[in-house]
């Protein structure tokens, strides 16, 4: 003779009705059907084979009984549970198809928040979970090839948007190129000189890199002078710091006077990163009421070698 086990789960009312019945109150109980039963057929269809190829019927975590089930009531529940899950299934297949279709319906695009060209190019706005069916209709594969072509026209006009706007940029650069060439010239300025602003008797401008904002910077601007027995080999007269957005003020300069720029920044473990600037004094341009001062000077790599090069220009200057 066949035999199904059904398993369910009684509630503590259920376990205690169980004690009392002669049962053994535990929680999860089973119930042998047979082929006698009228409800052999309808557990042959719900019941599966586990490992040892009996066949058997879950009817667990439907529901808690309260009182000892017939096999018929177990599997009312368990038939009322799948098609209470089918219905759910059915309802979230036929909201997907009618999300997917107004996507469709009404031409719905999206950038996905992407930039640039990714973010002009037109797409369908399909939900994440969309019905594949509605995707792959033929209309809906008209419409993305009617994107594909409008997003080709998107991305050439892009492209010449790009090529525009490069070809301004380097226009731009050109003319300040010039502009700073004509200024230099203006200025007679030889190409490995730079100047520095001056505004209100103090420097507005130093060298690229020659400040450390850092509160663990420190920064100064010295007139050097060689004497091995300083530091470095160099004697240093600071410039005083200036406020504001200003850096130093602006100590009385000769052409020839050798300058060192130093910024160092500290970490938090001592460890030093040391930048130095040196060269010399070539002239400085007196400011106007309108107009900037600028210091003129030479790059010179280190420091003696900015103090003997500004010493051989100065002397140029009196002999010439």
């Amino acid at each position: 003779m066949s035999t199904i086990t059904i398993s369910y789960d009684l509630s503590e009312t259920g376990r205690k009705a169980s004690l009392l019945s002669g049962g053994d109150g535990a929680q999860t109980q089973t119930i042998t059907v047979t082929t006698e039963s009228p409800d052999f057929a309808r557990a042959v269809q719900a019941a599966t084979f586990g490992h040892n190829g009996k066949p058997s019927v879950s009817g667990r975590n439907l529901a808690y009984f309260d009182a000892i089930p017939t096999a018929g009531e177990i599997l009312d529940r368990i038939d009322a549970a799948k098609a209470a899950s089918a219905a759910r299934e059915l309802a979230k297949a036929e909201a997907k198809r009618a999300a997917t279709q107004k996507v469709l319906d009404e031409r719905l695009t999206t950038s996905k928040g992407t930039y640039g060209v990714e973010g002009r190019l037109l797409r369908p706005a399909w939900p994440y979970h969309c019905d594949d069916a509605v995707t792959e209709s033929p209309e809906a594969v008209a419409w993305v090839a009617e994107l594909t072509a409008a997003n080709e026209i998107i991305r050439a006009e892009y492209a010449a948007e790009q090529a525009r706007k490069e070809a301004e940029t380097e226009a731009k650069k050109i003319a300040a190129a010039e502009r700073e060439t004509a200024r230099r010239a203006a200025l007679g300025m030889a190409d490995d000189e730079i100047d520095l602003s001056i505004e209100d008797g103090a420097l507005v401008e130093v060298p690229s890199g020659m400040w450390s904002a850092h509160k663990r910077g420190r920064n100064w601007m010295a007139v050097i002078a060689v004497n091995p027995s300083s530091p470095g080999g160099l004697d240093r007269d600071f410039a005083a710091k200036a406020k504001g957005e200003s850096y130093y003020i602006l100590p009385d300069l000769s052409p020839g006077d050798a300058i060192e720029f130093g910024a160092d920044y500290y970490s938090g473990s001592g460890r030093k990163d040391g930048n130095r600037w040196y060269g010399y004094v070539v002239r400085v341009i007196p400011e106007t009421t309108d107009e900037y001062g600028s210091l003129i000077l030479k790059v010179i790599a280190g420091g003696k070698t900015a103090v003997k090069e500004g010493a051989k220009f100065a002397a140029s200057l009196v002999t010439a």
